[in-house]
């Protein structure tokens, strides 16, 4: 995935911010993933729309790291998110990033 890969939440998918943490729920097969506080901020920003380049910019500036550390964590989660069918990839974008 790129830089420019953005997310929209599954149409059978919920997303339930609840303090720090979330769920996301799979309305399809009643299956629930929990996030921690750092993934639930990274799932509301793919479901604002920021751009996956655009979220390790703002993790890595919020929580003063390394960018290829956060690269590394943000893409490993949306990519699971993806194949669980709970995320989908919107089609590569080379626009300007939000």
């Amino acid at each position: 995935m790129t830089d420019h890969q953005r997310y929209v939440l599954a149409p059978s998918a919920v997303f339930k911010p609840s303090g720090d943490e979330a769920l996301i729920l799979n309305l399809h097969d009643e299956t629930m993933f929990a996030l921690n506080a750092t993934g639930a901020r990274i799932v509301a920003l793919a479901v604002e729309g920021k751009a996956r380049g655009a979220i390790v910019r703002i993790l890595a500036e919020e929580y003063h790291s390394n960018a290829e550390e956060i690269a590394q964590g943000v893409g490993g989660l949306l990519d699971e998110l993806v194949s669980g069918g709970l995320l989908l990839a919107m089609a590569d974008e080379v626009a300007s990033e939000q």
